[in-house]
Formats: structure tokens, C-alpha cells, sequence
């Protein structure tokens, strides 16, 4: 394949030169959603490896530009070539950013293929994700995992399915066991855990029994997201409020905090 001379001209030349996969090492990988010790797993890129495509690609007809989109959330108005595309992200603070820029680029192409990956579950018992958290409830990849990960990802490229995205364009990518950024938003945070595992707590004295009160419920900024994401993903009315039933949820504004991370998690890992 015969490279392109970078960087292009014009967004006619740089739309297949966003739209191609990053190579294996560059992609980073999440645990999306659990069930028992088994994780869904979903790939991702951060926002610098997203900005390098951009300046690699096309330095001089890109830039970005942010507006509240209310309820905690932020609009990211991307623009290449004077063409904008826009979305919206959650998080707080530089994450919040991160998400915006991510979700925009995505409507340029760039991390697309991502989206086009088959489902691939992992599991403790294989050695590939660790629990923890105080009910082992929580669960994180661990590096046999990352490089099984990864090895899929690289034959899954060579896929006509993969191939139909182009070759890997490499910039930037990241270094063996470097941590990305690790204020994005989709960057797995073990809560300072070490590789051990959680460590042991003395035992706490008795608690007084606590008054039995209401489950907290999500903001307004949250419930619109949840319905934007069903939107973007052609979700009907009935399909996400079978999504939320799951839950035990009659409404969006019904989930609690722990539940508007498992549909939304649902949700965005659709094809």
C-alpha cells in the first residue's frame, strides 16, 4: 500500500487517513461491564492519541472549540476543514474535556474501528482480570490479559472486516507499559490497589445500624446522557426501557449512580 504524503490538503484526503486502526499497542483496553468474575471487554484510545492522528494527519485544518451543554455536560465542536461535527462528554474536570474531543472525533473516523471489534469476554479464573474492592465486585485487567488482548486485535486486523478500515497508521503510539493519560475518562483507576490485590483491613468495631434511607438517584445531566447514547445507538423507546427493566428501573431518572454506569455501559458497547 502506497503511503499518503503527509500531511493532506484537504478533509476529501484525510477522511480514510482518520478512519484507519491504530496499531496493538496503541489501543488500550477496559473492563465495559461484568458479570459474576467474567468483564465484557471494549477497546479505547485517549484524547492525546486522538489529537496526534489529527496533527499527523491534517495539523493545519483542525480545531476544537467547547460549550456547556447543561447539567454537568460539555459539548465539543470540532471542526476539519470548516466541516463541525459535535457531541457531548461527562467527567469532571480535564476528563470531562477528554470525553467531549473523543465522542467528536469519533464522527470524524478517528477510533471508529474500535466500534467494529467482536465481543470478547474475559474471566478471573483464566488469569486475565484481577477482582477486587471490598466484595471483589470490581474487576481490572491484568497483563496476561492486555497481551491476549492485544493478540486478538492484531489478527482481528488482518480480518476482512478489519482490513475494510485500511493498515494501522503508526504515530506516537504508546510506549510498553506506559499509562496513557491517566485523567481519561475511560482509563481504569484500581483505586491504588497493587498488583497483590486489595490489602487486608483490621477489622472494624461494630456499627450502629443505620436508618434505613432512599437510594440516591442520578442528576438530570446524567439521565439526558443515557438518553442521547440510546439515541445515537438506535435504540427505541421499548429497547431501552427493556435495558432499564433489567435494572429494576421503570424510567432513566429511576437508576441509582451504580446502575447509570451498567446501562450506560450496555448501551455504548452495542455494535
Amino acid at each position: 500500500m502506497t503511503e499518503t504524503q503527509l500531511p493532506v490538503e484537504s478533509f476529501r484526503e484525510a477522511a480514510p487517513l482518520l478512519r484507519r486502526p491504530f496499531e496493538p499497542a496503541a489501543v488500550r483496553w477496559k473492563v465495559q461491564t461484568t458479570h459474576g468474575s467474567s468483564g465484557l471487554i471494549v477497546g479505547y484510545i485517549d484524547a492525546r492519541l486522538a489529537t496526534e492522528r489529527l496533527n499527523l494527519v491534517c495539523p493545519h485544518l483542525w480545531s476544537d472549540d467547547y460549550t456547556s451543554a447543561g447539567d454537568g455536560l460539555l459539548m465539543c465542536l470540532l471542526t476539519v476543514d470548516g466541516i463541525t461535527r459535535r457531541d457531548v462528554g461527562q467527567g469532571k474536570g480535564k476528563a470531562l474535556f477528554s470525553d467531549a474531543f473523543k465522542r467528536a472525533a469519533v464522527k470524524f473516523g478517528v477510533g471508529v474501528s474500535l466500534y467494529a471489534l467482536p465481543q470478547t469476554w474475559l474471566s478471573v479464573s483464566d488469569g486475565h482480570l484481577r477482582a477486587a474492592g471490598q466484595g471483589k465486585e470490581r474487576l481490572f485487567l491484568q497483563p496476561a490479559g492486555i497481551e491476549h488482548l492485544r493478540s486478538l486485535y492484531a489478527i482481528w486486523l488482518g480480518t476482512a472486516q478489519g482490513a475494510s478500515f485500511g493498515e494501522p497508521l503508526s504515530h506516537g503510539d504508546a510506549a510498553e507499559g506506559s499509562v496513557g493519560d491517566p485523567l481519561d475518562p475511560d482509563a481504569e483507576h484500581p483505586d491504588g490497589l497493587d498488583e497483590e490485590g486489595p490489602r487486608e483491613l483490621p477489622e472494624a468495631p461494630p456499627a450502629k445500624a443505620a436508618e434505613p434511607r432512599e437510594a440516591p438517584r442520578i442528576t438530570d445531566g446524567q439521565a439526558k446522557l443515557v438518553e442521547i447514547r440510546a439515541e445515537q445507538a438506535g435504540l427505541t423507546k421499548a429497547g431501552l426501557s427493556e435495558i432499564l427493566a433489567q435494572e429494576g428501573a421503570a424510567s432513566v431518572a429511576d437508576l441509582t449512580p451504580a446502575e447509570f454506569r451498567i446501562v450506560l455501559g450496555r448501551i455504548e458497547a452495542m455494535p
